[in-house]
């Protein structure tokens, strides 16, 4: 019999799958190196507005706000539902397994997304950093899911493609898996053995 009570899955690059189509002057490097700043992981912990962080951020890279704003609207309309995940996410609900998602997003893209049309109602509940006010890798992100969702560390699974955000969720004593677009069959795979009691060996 399965130890594992709730499965819980990052969504960029793990249930979506991101085609960036954007139209704007900022560079590649930039975005990346705004992706990765201080300013964004406060701002995707909701400890700031998204007009107080794209001025903020305009400044810092010479360009208006409002490019700034525009760049991440076409950011988050460029997010797609994987087909393959969806289907997974059905398959393990019909196993009668609470699914939850727990993801690094500012509220204002969290609540675009929210607008497009996909299977929503799947998730038991849905953990977005912009307004629980913490983010992965943070520790205490994770141990305020788990006593939301109310299971024990060693009852759940949590999948993401961030190898930091896995390491921490092992470290609660969560078992992890680190997901890779490529290797998305191997994952669903080692999940269902998971399920069916097998050893919880874990990936690097």
């Amino acid at each position: 019999m399965s130890p594992y009570k709730a499965i819980i899955f990052d969504m960029g690059d793990v249930l979506f799958r991101w085609e960036p189509k954007i139209n704007t002057t900022l560079t590649t490097d930039t975005l990346r190196a705004i992706a990765n700043s201080d300013l964004w992981a406060h701002y995707e912990a909701g400890g700031m507005t998204s007009t107080q962080c794209y001025k903020q951020l305009g400044e810092e890279h010479g360009v208006s706000p409002e490019e700034i704003a525009s760049t991440f609207r076409q950011s988050t309309g460029c997010l797609t539902p994987d087909a393959g995940m969806t289907g997974f996410l059905h398959e393990l609900k019909d196993r009668g397994l609470p699914i939850y998602m727990m993801t690094n997003i500012p509220q204002l893209d969290y609540d675009r997304l929210r607008l497009m049309e996909y299977d929503w109602h799947i998730f038991d509940q849905i953990f977005a950093s912009g307004y629980v006010g913490m983010r992965k890798p943070d520790l205490k992100f994770y141990e305020h899911v788990l006593a939301e969702i109310g299971v024990g560390a060693t009852e759940a699974i949590f999948v993401d493609d961030k190898r930091g955000n896995v390491a921490a969720a092992r470290e609660v004593g969560i078992t992890g898996l680190v997901f890779q677009s490529s290797k998305a069959e191997d994952v669903r795979g080692h999940i269902r053995k998971l399920l069916a009691g097998g050893p919880a060996a874990i990936g690097a």
